[in-house]
């Protein structure tokens, strides 16, 4: 369960470099440009953006952050959705794997990041037991390796909350939770109020914000599909543990008037709530 210590960042907006037309220091510039202060930031790789490990790319990033005023908040490791935490490896995969979790621990290290977050879906999907007790043993490991960084490790999935509760207690790490997606359980039709109502203190302050239409997600402008945002988001309004409200809608073929839509819609929802700071849209 989460050991909340971990977090401390002001209540705001922030955007996913995964779901930009652009990625490492150029989504910190694209953040200052549409007046938003906090990033979500993948550690990349084969298939995806340039990876992180490397030590020009970390550099110009965070010399990109200070010149902008720009806080990365979480690096996500995306990349072990192409991979699976939870699939079978011989010794030489599993050597690997852990090598390139710990160069992205590593990184979250060196930018100060509170969070670092594997997904499971793709290869790393859980539909069974095995799966779920594979994964809950790599995630056990990962859990160490991050607090001695001093980092929370996320897991974002699909999971009922039986299995989800099962895969926490599996893993029994104070520095472990879980992502809340917005879409997520509308996608698996699990109700959303009775997630965030029994499962609220395992997530992590920083949740993903999405719309969509019949599973499809991406290109539904907020609030116009059947994602449920303003009943959830006023259900995490009330919570009150949210820190960070991250846009994950995809903006990479570069509509940025889908983007100003989105940001106008969520913007206009807190400012009638009067519970959200550091907006500037």
């Amino acid at each position: 369960m989460l050991n909340t210590p971990f977090f401390n960042q002001p209540v705001s907006l922030a955007l996913a470099d995964w779901r930009l037309p652009v990625s490492g220091s150029e989504a910190v510039r694209f953040c200052a440009e549409h007046h938003i202060k906090a990033l979500q930031m993948d550690f990349g790789g084969p298939g995806r953006s340039p990876s992180l490990n490397d030590l020009k790319r970390q550099e110009a990033t965070l010399e990109a952050c200070a010149k902008y005023g720009i806080h990365i908040i979480a690096l996500a490791g995306n990349q072990l959705n192409d991979i699976g935490l939870g699939s079978k490896l011989n010794r030489y995969e599993v050597q690997k794997l852990k090598k390139l979790i710990i160069s992205i621990l590593d990184t979250a290290y060196y930018f100060s990041v509170p969070l670092v977050f594997f997904p499971s879906f793709h290869k790393g999907i859980i539909r069974d037991e095995a799966t779920l007790m594979r994964t809950a043993k790599m995630l056990r490991w990962v859990c160490q390796e991050a607090k001695d960084r001093r980092l929370c490790l996320g897991n974002e999935n699909d999971l009922s909350i039986v299995w989800a509760k099962r895969l926490a207690a599996e893993i029994n790490a104070d520095n472990f939770c879980f992502i809340f997606d917005s879409y997520n359980p509308i996608k698996a039709e699990i109700s959303v109020s009775k997630l965030l109502n029994e499962m609220g203190d395992y997530f992590a302050p920083q949740v993903h914000i999405k719309d969509g239409f019949y599973g499809e997600v991406g290109h539904t402008m907020l609030g116009s599909g059947d994602g449920e945002l303003t009943a959830t988001l006023a259900i995490l309004n009330q919570a009150g543990w949210v820190k960070n409200y991250v846009l994950e809608n995809d903006y990479r073929d570069g509509n940025l008037a889908r983007l100003k839509s989105d940001l106008t819609w969520i913007t206009h929802y807190f400012i009638t709530q009067n519970t959200i700071r550091d907006i500037s849209c």
